[in-house]
């Protein structure tokens, strides 16, 4: 027997009122049916649907085999999924769309399916009809109901089946939030260093930068030798006569000259 991971087994077993009321073909034959929950179910109802405690579509359909099929029955509901709380949905199976509106042949094998926003919530549920059920969609009518006999005494657990096929994976579920960064561990030793790559192409050259400052000056360098004389230069305009100098200081007296000749007698 294949592993449910929602833990659901149904018993067939529809309920028609109390006492006289029941024989009452008008009254709406319903099925109790509840869903569990696996684990990835909670990851995806609250991180990707953001379902928490408020009413969702979830649609509940039958079919007549384990996997893939024909769908015979389907109805659509609004409830509030608690999946923190309740880890489950409860529910009646045909309250709001009828099998009879569907013609259901429940003689057949039937498996229950339940989509919540359009995905399916772990495999499929088995039907299992109960020998005790109080109406079949063949019967010709109900009779008055005796009263209820003693409780038998539990039966002896039968024997373990053999173990079925392991299932298939479950859809991956979403990441969940990143964890507290762990201590830094010590510093590892310094690996060998790695043979020299294969040097690159040479970038693009670089805008020029600004100029740096201007460095100390240097010592005094040995005197060069003197440069060839030049061609001699245009004269220049002649320049405006200076004011006159101060007086020079008297010479000192010459010598006294010769003695003239004598003059003619006078008559």
């Amino acid at each position: 027997m294949k592993m449910r991971l929602s833990c659901a087994v149904l018993s067939l077993a529809f309920i028609l009122g109390a006492f006289g009321a029941w024989a009452d073909e008008s009254v709406q034959q319903v099925i109790p049916y509840v869903k569990k929950f696996r684990p990835q179910d909670h990851v995806i109802l609250k991180y990707k649907f953001k379902i928490l405690d408020k009413p969702t579509d979830v649609t509940f359909s039958l079919w007549d085999a384990e996997s893939d099929g024909t769908q015979v029955w389907s109805e659509e509901k609004s409830i509030v999924i608690r999946p923190f709380i309740h880890h489950e949905i409860k529910t009646q199976l045909g309250d709001t769309v009828s099998f009879e509106s569907a013609s259901v042949d429940f003689a057949k094998q039937l498996w229950v399916q339940v989509d919540v926003n359009g995905l399916q919530l772990g495999s499929r549920d088995k039907l299992v009809v109960a020998a005790y059920s109080l109406w079949s969609a063949n019967g010709g009518g109900a009779g008055i109901p005796g009263p209820a006999g003693a409780v038998g005494a539990t039966g002896a657990t039968g024997p373990t089946g053999p173990k079925g096929d392991k299932g298939d994976n479950g859809t991956q579920g979403i990441q969940g939030p990143a964890g507290v960064a762990g201590a830094i561990g010590p510093t590892g030793e310094t690996g060998p260093t790695g043979p020299q790559g294969i040097p690159g192409i040479d970038g693009v050259a670089g805008a020029i930068g600004p100029a740096g400052e201007i460095g100390p000056t240097g010592p005094k360098g040995d005197k060069g030798d003197n440069g060839t004389a030049g061609p001699q230069g245009i004269q220049g305009v002649v320049g405006a006569t200076g004011s006159t100098g101060p007086t020079g200081d008297t010479g000192l007296t010459g010598a006294t000259g010769s003695t003239g000749p004598t003059g003619d007698t006078g008559l």
